[in-house]
């Protein structure tokens, strides 16, 4: 549940981030080739005009647009009763002169008055006015209207009445509407079409190779935007991305299947290593999607896709690795817009070489080798899509191999963090191994001192195991590591065991058969206790818990058999193996095999080549008849070719010299 649970979230995340606007190359300026395929309209496709055209278009109709006034009609009836009452106290005016004033004034009123400010402005420019009246918009010429001034002198004229006896009446009742102005000018100005023509569908657009001029330009973006138009209805963006998960959901299932049958020892029961890898694929997409978004700024070739596959290789295996890359390559080619296949390719085989140059990191000169490698054959690959587009080497942009470079400064920054990543998921680095295996290490040192064989037998098995490991391309240096450790659980009782005995002294003289077992036993737990102890890696630890598996302690049981024998009693099997679990990895399988060689050869009466090859074959076919590989990931060609390897190491170990004269002691 929790893993279906990681696979849907960063699924839905990652198709989140696919860019949803760039449906084909637009910034191929005008004059340059296009260098993508021909693109044909899908559907009908208005072209958008110029934009100074649109904007002078604009500007010409914004000169026609008349303002709008309201006219307060209410003034005439607030003020006519007060203005007549006014005049009738006034003694020198008769009835027919208030009645000349007030007929005046409602004819003044009734047509409007305006600011001389406004009146001014408008008079000016020569422009008509409309007036919202009961919502009715009607024209009129700035002269049908009365000013403050003019008002007062027309009311005088017609009236006879001096000016102070009313002027103070006299206001404005037409009154500029900023809002329904701007509504206005909106709904005008939003009638200017912007599109000019129509591409039907199925007419070709632009051609592969073809030169863009400026009406191609405007039809490319023309397409864009009606693109954009289109995937703006809810249901059309909602099936979009419904396509985008089911994709990126595939690519993520088919990696889920992949880990859990194909690299079971590593994802068959741990959530770490799912949810590191998922959180991989999460980052690099968002850098991907970052760089996508930048645009023509940065080249989506800066992203350093090949770190992902050193990643997953350090930490887990070849075909781990293998997966991750083809995985980040199919995830970077949906956001490449126009050439997705070109953009995995460059990037798939360039984290190909990483791996197959990385595979196991001994030297830091491994790793530059292996950049150079990856810059190389990117930049490579670059040219040879660009000369498959331009068809000349003299029209290539030469100066994008820039990209590369960068791409792979960035790589070597990423590298670092690999101790950042082994701390937070606790996973083990091939550096990390590299400082385990140096016999100068606290527990290595305490091993050497407290059980000085077992120290020499471990040297000796780590030597078997890595020359095993390299033979058949396993990790030589986990199966070294672990080797070294395997035994350390002997340090609690060194004189226990064969290789540290000194004299004729065996303590195991004062033993039962029974509790000797249980002492021998005892030295996988031990080391298990002693190794976290020391913080040392699982990966390690898990050679200390298997390095014996389940099989018999046959010295002990073959004596125990014969006391119960003589008492006519039973003995129990399984009393006298090991608790196991049996190797799973390959390097574990390696470690057992020859801590079981190398201690076998130490009891031969001769070493000779036929009993040392002989005794190669009896040990390790034992193993096998025991069960002790059921669980190993190894092959019966790899097995033969490692005991070949042991042979000849043992023999080279153990070659006979020469016998020297004694010297005359005179």
């Amino acid at each position: 549940m929790k893993r279906a649970l990681i696979l849907i979230v960063v699924t839905v995340l990652v198709t989140l981030m696919m860019p949803s606007r760039r449906f084909v190359a637009t910034q191929t300026p005008i004059g340059q080739q296009w260098k993508d395929e021909t693109l044909i309209a899908p559907f009908d496709i208005p072209i958008v005009k110029p934009e100074g055209l649109v904007a002078e278009q604009k500007a010409s109709l914004s000169n026609t647009i008349k303002p709008v006034f309201i006219l307060d009609t209410s003034i005439i009836s607030t003020t006519y009763d007060k203005l007549k009452s006014h005049l009738q106290d006034i003694d020198t005016i008769s009835n027919e002169m208030l009645d000349n004033v007030l007929l005046a004034w409602s004819k003044v009123y009734k047509n409007g008055v305006i600011s001389n400010s406004e009146a001014s402005t408008y008079d000016s420019k020569a422009v008509l006015v409309a007036i919202a009246k009961d919502n009715d918009l009607q024209t009129y010429h700035i002269g049908h209207f009365y000013t403050p001034n003019s008002a007062t002198k027309y009311i005088e004229h017609e009236s006879g009445v001096s000016s102070d006896a009313f002027s103070q009446y006299v206001e404005t009742n037409l009154n500029y509407d900023q809002t329904l102005s701007a509504a206005l000018r909106t709904s005008v100005l939003s009638g200017v079409s912007t599109t000019q023509g129509l591409v039907r569908s199925g007419e070709v657009i632009v051609t592969k190779g073809q030169i863009v001029d400026e009406p191609t330009y405007r039809t490319i973006k023309s397409y864009n935007i009606e693109m954009t138009n289109r995937l703006g209805d809810a249901p059309s963006l909602l099936n979009v991305l419904l396509g985008r998960f089911i994709v990126v959901f595939a690519i993520f299932m088919v990696n889920y299947l992949f880990f859990t049958r194909f690299a079971v020892h590593y994802f068959g029961g741990q959530m770490r290593e799912m949810a590191f890898v998922m959180t991989l694929y999460f980052l690099i997409s968002a850098l991907v999607a970052v760089v996508t978004i930048a645009g023509g700024m940065v080249s989506i070739y800066v992203v350093p896709l090949p770190i992902v596959s050193i990643y997953l290789l350090t930490f887990f295996n070849m075909r781990v690795a293998i997966m991750g890359n083809v995985t980040v390559a199919l995830l970077g080619a949906l956001f490449a817009g126009s050439a997705p296949f070109e953009y995995f390719t460059i990037n798939a085989l360039g984290g190909f070489m990483a791996i197959f140059m990385m595979r196991h990191f001994y030297h830091r000169g491994k790793l530059m080798r292996a950049l150079g490698a990856i810059i190389v054959t990117q930049s490579i690959l670059y040219l040879s899509f660009a000369l498959m587009r331009e068809g000349s080497f003299l029209t290539i942009s030469y100066a994008s191999l820039l990209w590369f470079l960068v791409s792979g400064l960035l790589f070597l920054g990423f590298y670092q963090l690999i101790y950042l990543v082994e701390r937070l998921f606790g996973f083990v680095s091939d550096v990390t191994l590299l400082e385990l295996c140096d016999t100068n290490q606290p527990l290595l040192m305490q091993l050497a001192q407290n059980a000085p064989g077992t120290f020499q037998h471990s040297v000796q098995v780590a030597n078997l195991a890595e020359g095993a490991a390299k033979e058949i391309g396993a990790n030589p240096l986990l199966a070294r590591t672990g080797a070294l450790y395997h035994d350390i659980g002997k340090m609690n009782n060194p004189f226990h065991f064969v290789e540290n005995l000194t004299g004729n002294f065996n303590p195991h003289d004062d033993c039962t058969p029974e509790q000797s077992a249980k002492i021998i036993k005892a030295h996988v737990t031990d080391g298990i206790s002693i190794a976290r102890k020391y913080k040392l890696p699982a990966s390690v630890i898990s050679f200390i818990e298997s390095h014996h598996g389940e099989s018999l302690i046959f010295f002990f049981y073959n004596k125990a058999k014969i006391e119960a024998k003589n008492r006519g009693t039973e003995v129990i099997d399984g009393d006298y193996r090991y608790p196991g679990p049996k190797p799973v990895s390959r390097e574990a399988s390696i470690a057992m095999m020859a801590d079981a060689v190398e201690a076998a050869s130490r009891s031969l009466p001769s070493y000779d080549i036929e009993p040392l090859e002989a005794l190669v074959d009896s040990v390790i076919d034992t193993q096998i008849r025991d069960g002790q590989f059921a669980l190993s990931q190894l092959t019966f060609e790899e097995i033969d070719r490692i005991k070949s390897l042991f042979k000849s190491k043992l023999n080279n170990i153990y070659h006979g010299r020469i016998a020297y004269p004694a010297r005359d002691s005179k």
